[in-house]
């Protein structure tokens, strides 16, 4: 699945205002059915985990700390709510 359908997705699950067509896919990786997204909002300057398993179809995006961005990427379990 293209990481575009992994955000749209999510984006049709929750309410969502029109800065958020802003946006950025800064990282994208898909490994064993686990598909991770690190995206950036810059009108507000937040960094967003999305993490999708394809096998469940289970959908998890949450909030990170810019200076944990990459850390949360890599390891997003760790960072889940």
């Amino acid at each position: 699945m293209p990481s575009s359908t992994i955000a749209a997705e999510a984006t049709s699950t929750t309410e969502h205002t029109a800065t958020d067509e802003l946006t950025r896919e800064l990282a994208y990786r898909k490994n064993d059915g686990i598909q991770v997204a690190l995206l950036w909002q810059p009108s507000e300057n937040a960094v967003t985990i999305l993490v999708e398993d394809s096998r469940t179809g289970v959908v998890v995006e949450f909030d990170v700390a810019n200076e944990d961005a990459m850390d949360a990427f890599h390891h997003p379990f760790a960072y889940a709510p």
